[in-house]
């Protein structure tokens, strides 16, 4: 019967837990600009630099050295990428993707057991 009523509610609760996070966390505010990155110290380094008059790419550039160091197992400064940005009536697209050496190969990294 537990087991039962352990996945009965299992759906229910990321739903649940939404709507905990959204009534009981106090939004953050700076306008004329949104800030979402994946947990609040980056949150808050971005937000930091808008409100002392950064842009967006400098406050993208401050989350991603704060991510280095909080959530290194996303890339971030080493990692390639995308950028679309506009800035004073021009558009720009940046593609920093990586690139591996053309030596480079899926296996290189195995030892001789596969491992």
């Amino acid at each position: 019967m537990l087991c039962r009523k352990a996945i009965d509610a299992a759906p229910r609760a990321p739903a649940l837990l939404l709507f905990l996070v959204l009534w009981l966390v106090p939004p953050v505010q700076a306008a004329p600009a949104a800030v979402a990155m994946p947990d609040r110290y980056s949150a808050a380094a971005a937000q930091q630099v808008m409100l002392a008059g950064g842009n967006a790419v400098d406050a993208a550039i401050a989350a991603a050295f704060v991510l280095a160091v909080t959530y290194p197992e996303a890339g971030n400064i080493g990692g390639g990428g995308f950028m679309l940005s506009y800035m004073q009536d021009e558009a720009a697209f940046l593609d920093f993707r990586e690139r591996a050496p053309l030596a480079a190969h899926r296996d290189m990294y195995l030892d001789g057991q596969g491992n």
